[in-house]
């Protein structure tokens, strides 16, 4: 019986000081009695301790149950960014001590009290965000987006970081336009576009600018067909610019006897030069009319630009482009109409290419008996003039017959029955006399000569 009285007093011994150690209580030793009454009431110690520690590990957990919906409310990184007393309630067996409980309390206070704030300062940060948002709404510009199921921690500091981001883009997208327009006013003598550029550096609040930016769309609207009309213009540069460049290849005679040389590819090419050009400048001269229909003549560097115009007639595609272009120049000095007789139009089109030795004149004739010149059609040659300078002739209806002479075609200035002139030798078929006194590209004996160069 003693030593089973002293086995019970050695444990209840133990479980007394280990209780007191959690309870945060001063242990004191004990003096052995194995009586009976020495053991109960040891008995009714342990069970008073474990009663108190019992009530204080509930506390403590439902402390510790808040504290972790706090956390997550806030976003807080468990345990990294926890209080070491914060780290202690997660462990098991939980801290029963009286300062555990009161500092819980303190704890629970401090981060209800962050979470508010996080409220609030949310909200703050909100209304501005949206208020840059509304600002640049009318304009092409990313705002971002909010997610707004982020605890408060992250989503403030999110928040922050937007408006920072969307202040400084907005800053720099309002320097952009305040730019545009003054070069918009300068080259395009735009006195609104450039009274609107001062007002808006004028103006302190980037969101009051943008605001007075989005009131004024026409002046947006003209400035965006305006940059339209530039880049037609820059863009039918560039094409001149690769017209000039093929010119100058095809210009070499060496060409025909480089290796891989297709003519069909340099006329494809040719061709294809000059529908690009044709297209750019039906879109130009399109929106350059526009433009003067509503807003008056098109200023471009601040001079007046009037855009090329394009001829009706039929493009050849056997002239260079910068023939093609001096012929585009002279548009209005290609087409000439006459009237004779009163009877019927004689419309005469006039050929000139830019570099060529000859040019030609074709004309139709009103009909026989309205007392003008016989009908058909006339062809004349136009000589460049020869070393010494002289001008080329073109032989119009009712004009004087020239030196020149198609073979094949009735001669104006002598018949065809009465043979060649005296110490000229008749001209041999597929030739024709230019009146330089050389002969022009034969059809065939030139195709056979392939080292002898042609005069």
């Amino acid at each position: 019986l003693r030593d089973q009285r002293r086995q019970e007093w050695e444990g209840l011994a133990e479980t007394k000081r280990q209780l007191e150690g959690r309870l945060e209580q001063e242990s004191k030793p004990e003096t052995v009695t194995l009586t009976a009454a020495a053991l109960l009431a040891l008995r009714r110690q342990v069970d008073s301790l474990t009663s108190v520690a019992d009530q204080r590990s509930q506390a403590v957990a439902s402390a510790r149950t808040r504290l972790e919906a706090l956390w997550g409310q806030l976003g807080l990184r468990v345990p990294d960014e926890l209080e070491p007393q914060e780290v202690a309630m997660l462990e098991d067996p939980l801290p029963v001590g009286p300062q555990v409980l009161d500092w819980a309390r303190r704890r629970e206070m401090e981060l209800t009290e962050l979470v508010g704030q996080m409220q609030g300062e949310s909200k703050v940060l909100r209304r501005r965000v949206q208020e840059w948002v509304s600002a640049l709404s009318p304009f092409d510009v990313p705002t971002g987006e909010e997610d707004p199921d982020q605890p408060l921690l992250p989503l403030v500091q999110s928040l922050r970081e937007r408006e920072e981001a969307i202040s400084a883009q907005a800053a720099a997208f309002l320097n952009r336009e305040i730019a545009s327009l003054e070069t918009f006013g300068a080259n395009a003598g735009h006195a609104e576009a450039t009274g609107l550029a001062v007002r808006l550096r004028a103006t302190a609040s980037v969101v009051a600018a943008l605001k007075a930016l989005a009131s004024v769309p026409h002046i947006l609207a003209q400035r965006q067909e305006y940059a339209r009309v530039l880049d037609l213009i820059a863009s039918r540069h560039g094409v001149h610019a690769a017209m000039t460049q093929f010119d100058q290849e095809t210009s070499d005679p060496a060409r025909f006897h480089r290796r891989g040389y297709s003519g069909v590819e340099e006329n494809r090419r040719r061709v294809d030069l000059q529908r690009q050009l044709r297209a750019i400048d039906a879109a130009l001269g399109g929106v350059v009319q526009a433009w003067r229909e509503v807003h008056g003549d098109l200023r471009v560097d601040g001079e007046v630009y009037s855009p090329p115009e394009v001829p009706d007639e039929a493009f050849s595609a056997t002239e260079t482009p910068t023939q093609w272009e001096a012929r585009r120049s002279l548009a209005g000095d290609a087409i000439v109409t006459a009237r004779s007789g009163g009877t019927a139009d004689s419309v005469v089109t006039a050929r000139r290419s830019t570099g060529s030795a000859e040019g030609s004149v074709t004309a139709r004739r009103p009909p026989s008996g309205s007392g003008a010149a016989p009908e058909g059609p006339v062809t004349t040659r136009r000589d460049s003039g020869a070393a010494g300078g002289g001008g080329g002739r073109e032989r119009l209806p009712g004009a004087p017959a020239a030196r020149s002479t198609t073979i094949g075609a009735p001669s104006t200035g002598r018949s065809a029955a009465a043979g060649p002139s005296p110490g000229r030798s008749r001209p041999k078929p597929g030739l024709q006399r230019t009146g330089t006194g050389v002969p022009a590209r034969p059809d065939r004996t030139l195709a056979r000569c392939k080292t002898t160069p042609h005069a």
